[in-house]
C-alpha cells in the first residue's frame, strides 16, 4: 500500500472529494507563482523607471545635485532672516517701551473672576470691549467712583469694577 503526501491512503481509493483537494492545491500553487511573477514585474518596472536606462552612478549624481539645489534654497531662506543684532535692538526698544509704560501707571491688578467685563466707560450700562480671563494682569491708570481705568499688555484701555470680588491689587 502506497501513501500519498496529501492525505490519500491508497492509489486505488480516489474520490471526488480527494480530486477536489488535489485540484485546489494545484490552483493555490499556480496562484502563488503568478503572484510572485507579478511582484517581480512591479519591482523590475520600478528599478527601470528609477534608473531610466542610465548608469546607477549617474542617477546618484542626479540625486546629489537635486539635494544641493534644495540646500541652496534653504540657505537663501536662512540668509533672509534678521540678524541677532537687529533682534537685540528690537528687544531693547520693546523693553524701553515696557519700562516707560510701567512708570506711567499707578499700580497693577489681577482679575480674580473669569469673564470680567472690560468696558469703554466707568458705568454698568457702557459697552463691553472684552471679557477678561481669570489671572489676567492689568495696569491701573486711575481709580474713580469704584472703577479702575486700566490697560493690558496690548495697550487696550478700558474700565473694570474695583470690587474685591472681581480684582485684587498686586503689591510690588
Amino acid at each position: 500500500m502506497k501513501f500519498w503526501p496529501i492525505g490519500l491512503k491508497t492509489i486505488g481509493r480516489t474520490t471526488d472529494k480527494t480530486r477536489e483537494k488535489l485540484f485546489s492545491k494545484k490552483v493555490r500553487a499556480i496562484l502563488a507563482w503568478c503572484f510572485l511573477a507579478a511582484v517581480i514585474i512591479v519591482v523590475g518596472s520600478i528599478v527601470v523607471t528609477t534608473f531610466n536606462g542610465k548608469d546607477p552612478a549617474k542617477s546618484q549624481n542626479l540625486i546629489k545635485n537635486k539635494t544641493k539645489k534644495e540646500n541652496a534654497r534653504i540657505i537663501k531662506k536662512i540668509e533672509k532672516l534678521p540678524d541677532k543684532d537687529s533682534i537685540k535692538e528690537d528687544l531693547d526698544a520693546d523693553n524701553k517701551t515696557l519700562n516707560d509704560r510701567e512708570n506711567t501707571y499707578i499700580g497693577k491688578i489681577r482679575v480674580i473672576m473669569s469673564g470680567l467685563n472690560l468696558r469703554d466707560a466707568p458705568t454698568r450700562n457702557s459697552n463691553v470691549i472684552d471679557r477678561l480671563d481669570k489671572d489676567v494682569i492689568l495696569f491701573v491708570i486711575s481709580k474713580e467712583n469704584g472703577w479702575y481705568e486700566v490697560t493690558d499688555e496690548k495697550e487696550i484701555k478700558g474700565y473694570v469694577s474695583s470690587g474685591s470680588q472681581y480684582v485684587e491689587l498686586i503689591k510690588e
